[in-house]
């Protein structure tokens, strides 16, 4: 079960893509990488971050639902009591 904590991690390990593409393009720069590599190089970035960026939303989408089971429930309990 994610909390807001782990939501807050997920969000910062998806900026790792910056200094991934700055790695990528300094290579490429340097004449260190062909088209083959550097191919190859897209298609494993796409992999890994499409997993991280999935992973992310969908801590936070079970975050936003916890949090408004918990809001219903205040609610309801607020209007049971209302009624008393």
């Amino acid at each position: 079960m994610s909390d807001r904590y782990d939501v807050e991690q997920s969000l910062m390990s998806c900026w790792g893509i910056i200094d991934d593409i700055k790695l990528l393009s300094e290579n490429v720069l340097d004449g260190k990488m062909d088209t083959d590599d550097i191919a190859n190089y897209l298609i494993g970035l796409h992999s890994v971050y499409g997993l991280k960026f999935q992973s992310c939303f969908d801590q936070f989408s079970e975050l936003q639902k916890r949090q408004w089971e918990e809001r219903a429930e205040i609610i309801k309990g607020k209007s049971t009591k209302s009624r008393a």
